[in-house]
């Protein structure tokens, strides 16, 4: 798939030999995600950007079967990039601020509600754990909230919590410099959850899901909380 795309080969196909049985849905699934993820490249702040397109994917086959399982691996391999690529970004261009934006406009186009609730109101609920830990950036914390309700009414639904910490320097404690880059990739928790909930709406699943993530900028500062400070977590 990636020499392919080197080629510049707009559409190709993948036969699937005869001692594989195309009726396995894991064989099926592996090649269409494996193919889909390969190309993955975060580019999106150069300014060379690769000038041929992805190709198309063609798996060839008579069984009906297998368009459904294609389907449903193309919508979690693309839930997976669209994963990474909040993931890469920068922590000037992903405070928690935008991560809450990203997070309804997601929500709007999947049909899923969304609540993001400010500083403010993260303050009045009695969430001190989230209070705390982004009291010492001058970008104030979010906390995200996602439901998804296509089961029954009664069906208690399934809880996922990602953490998303968008940058963490430590605080006070502050980390070694080396790879302190890197640090953007706490919030990794908070963006797998998206993904998630973008998988789960796409794929129509019958069940009932909450998402939350709280999300916040860890950085020393004049109101950074201190090792040995008493938090209280929840009211």
């Amino acid at each position: 798939t990636k020499k392919v795309h080197e080629l510049g080969i707009k559409e190709f196909s993948i036969i699937i030999p005869n001692k594989i049985s195309i009726k396995n849905e894991n064989v099926i699934s592996s090649i269409i995600e494996g193919a889909n993820l390969s190309l993955y490249d975060f580019d999106l702040f150069k300014k060379e950007k690769s000038k041929s397109k992805e190709p198309d994917l063609t798996l060839l086959t008579s069984e009906k079967d297998a368009e459904k399982i294609i389907k449903i691996s193309m919508i979690i391999s693309d839930a997976v990039r669209f994963t990474r690529d909040v993931a890469n970004l920068p922590p000037n261009e992903c405070p928690p601020e935008k991560l809450g934006e990203i997070a309804k406009k997601m929500a709007n186009q999947n049909k899923i509600k969304c609540t993001v609730f400010s500083k403010k109101e993260i303050k009045s609920k009695g969430l001190g754990g989230v209070t705390a830990v982004g009291q010492g950036s001058k970008n104030e914390p979010r906390f995200i909230i996602l439901e998804y309700r296509n089961g029954k009414k009664e069906q208690k639904p399934i809880l996922l919590v990602g953490k998303a910490v968008t940058f963490d320097t430590g605080g006070i404690s502050l980390k070694p410099g080396e790879k302190m880059d890197e640090m953007k990739f706490d919030k990794c928790g908070g963006c797998t959850v998206l993904g998630i909930m973008k998988a789960i709406s796409e794929l129509k699943l019958s069940i009932n899901v909450v998402a939350i993530i709280p999300s916040v900028e860890n950085m020393p500062g004049g109101e950074a909380y201190r090792p040995g400070d008493i938090i209280k977590l929840f009211r």
